[in-house]
Parts: structure tokens; C-alpha cells; sequence
């Protein structure tokens, strides 16, 4: 092939079994690239700057977790021409890549990449950052970097849910203000992909519409999550395609955590991806 490719991978995310493939994964990629890059890094100041190197490549193919996929592509969110993404999955939960058919084994991933079907999604802009499926404040919304490296590597997606549960009897209110109009909640959930923590929350929505869905639950037991499960009527959702959001607390996008304080969220452009 013609694409001039770069391979970008690290060890540090992800179950402790996620990376015992990565011989593999470069052979087959090897094997339908012509030219290909590429690039094991070992922190996050290495894998910031390949994910920069990146822009000079057509494509490039990142094995990593939801974390490291928001980073890459809020690197390509600064390029006119950004290249296109190959996704293999090798997080913990990995819930970025299921809106575009990326579940289970690398092997899938690898037939979607190799099958070069092209599918974009919109990318989201909150305060200085983005986020490619979600951004939450309030109870539970730390859970997927409160989690230490070692037990997502020992335990994987148990660590999330243990950490759930306590969070669940522990209660939580906040204060939001969402396009001037205030309410009280134990979280708040902004959504441009189908899962969440693993859960197939936003169900029916496209991350390719130009609209954001915006979940706020009313205070409950286990601070919401039953309204989420049973009582969906107890759950405001706002769709649009800007919001301005005050809260004084931090955000989390995509897992990892982000801005702290009042933030705009509005649609900034798109990105490519190969998908099913």
C-alpha cells in the first residue's frame, strides 16, 4: 500500500495481559504497510511526542486505552490535515473504541484497519481540552484515574467496579449550571459514544451528528445509578450542540482527568477512524 503508516504503543496502560501481543500486531501490520513507523513508548512525555510526530504520517495506528486515544486525538484536533486513526483496543474497559465496531480481541481491530472503511465522529471541545465520548463531574467521575495502575493491571475492570461501589453509599450532591439553569445532582454525564464504564448508556446515539447528550440525574439512592438502570424518568438529558456548564470542581474526559471549573463544551471539528 501507498499509506505511509506509524505504529504507536506503550506498556503502561491497561491489564497486565493487554501487551502480550504487541509481536504480532506489528507482523500483521507490517505485512499490509508498506511503510511503517514504529514507536514503543515508555511514559507519558514520550508518548506525547509521538503522538505529535504523528501529524507527518497518513495514518496512524494506536494500541493503547481510552486515555491514551484522547490524547492522540487532541494532538491531531491541531492539524488541518490529520491523519486517519486505526484503533486497537488495550485498555481496561476500552469504551471509546466500541462506536465504531472495536470490541473484543486485537484481531478484529486489525480486520477493521486492514479493511480501510473510513467512518468520522465529532470531537468535542471542553475548556482547553477534548473528548472523544465522555465527560463527567460528580460522584463516580473519578473512578477511572482514582484506580491505580497496578490494580487496573492486576484486577482490571473489577478495580473500576469495586471503587463504584464504594462511591455508590458514599452521598453526593453537586451544583451545576448548564446554559444558565441550575440543578442538583450526584453526577452529571455528557456522552458522544454509546458506553460508559463499560455500560451501554447512550443507547441510539450517533457520535457523527453534530449533537451532545447531556445526562443529569436527580439525587437517589446509590447517588443516581438506579436511575440510570430503572428509573430513566428521574434523568434530565439536554441535547444540543454547544453548552456552557458552570461547576467548581474537576472534569473528567474520556477516563483521564481534565479542566477544572465553569467550561464550554461545543463541537470542534472531526476526525477519521476506521471502523466496521
Amino acid at each position: 500500500m501507498g499509506s505511509k503508516a506509524i505504529f504507536i504503543y506503550s506498556k503502561a496502560t491497561g491489564p497486565k495481559s493487554s501487551f502480550h501481543h504487541v509481536k504480532k500486531i506489528i507482523d500483521e501490520l507490517s505485512s499490509f504497510y508498506g511503510d511503517l513507523t514504529i514507536r514503543e513508548t515508555s511514559g507519558p512525555d514520550d508518548f506525547l511526542s509521538s503522538c505529535v510526530e504523528a501529524a507527518s504520517f497518513d495514518e496512524v495506528i494506536l494500541y493503547g486505552g481510552d486515555g491514551s486515544f484522547n490524547i492522540l486525538c487532541h494532538e491531531l484536533s491541531k492539524l488541518d490535515n490529520p491523519p486517519v486513526i486505526g484503533y486497537i483496543n488495550g485498555g481496561t474497559l476500552n469504551d471509546c473504541g466500541k462506536p465504531f465496531g472495536i470490541k473484543g480481541s486485537y484481531k478484529n481491530a486489525l480486520r477493521i484497519i486492514e479493511s480501510k472503511k473510513v467512518s468520522s465522529f465529532d470531537l468535542i471541545k471542553i475548556g482547553d481540552r477534548h473528548f472523544t465520548y465522555m465527560a463527567a463531574c460528580g460522584a463516580f467521575s473519578d473512578i477511572s484515574y482514582a484506580a491505580s495502575r497496578n490494580t487496573k493491571k492486576r484486577i482490571g475492570k473489577l478495580g473500576y467496579y469495586l471503587l463504584a461501589v464504594k462511591k455508590a453509599f458514599k452521598k453526593t450532591r453537586i451544583e451545576v449550571e448548564v446554559d444558565g439553569k441550575k440543578y442538583v445532582t450526584p453526577f452529571l454525564l455528557i456522552m458522544n459514544g454509546d458506553y460508559v464504564g463499560g455500560f451501554h448508556v447512550n443507547k441510539g446515539a450517533s457520535n457523527d451528528d453534530g449533537q451532545i447528550e447531556i445526562y443529569i440525574a436527580k439525587p437517589g439512592l446509590f447517588n443516581g445509578l438506579v436511575q440510570y438502570a430503572f428509573r430513566k424518568k428521574k434523568i434530565t438529558k439536554l441535547q444540543g450542540e454547544a453548552f456552557r456548564i458552570d461547576f467548581d470542581g474537576p472534569w473528567c474526559i474520556d477516563g483521564e482527568k481534565g479542566p477544572e471549573g465553569p467550561v464550554d463544551v461545543v463541537i470542534e471539528g472531526k476526525l477519521r477512524v476506521y471502523s466496521k
